[in-house]
């Protein structure tokens, strides 16, 4: 059974295109930096490690991660 989601819903913005559309796709992918290749989330065109513009979305399904937040 299925229940219908009334809440807000976030507009994809143009940084976070490729998180929501693979989102759709029941499918998680995070930002990767490709000069210090550092992932991170949430989704932004600027890697929050080095502070470039040089990045690829991976899908996290790829290898496996752990992550944590403190």
């Amino acid at each position: 059974m299925t229940q219908k989601y009334n809440k807000p819903i976030p507009s994809p913005q143009g940084e976070s295109d490729l998180y929501w559309n693979k989102a759709e796709e029941k499918e998680l992918w995070i930002r990767k930096c490709n000069k210090c290749d550092e992932g991170y989330f949430y989704p932004r065109d600027i890697s929050p490690c080095c502070f470039q513009k040089i990045l690829n979305g991976f899908s996290a399904q790829e290898k496996p991660h752990f992550l944590h937040m403190v």
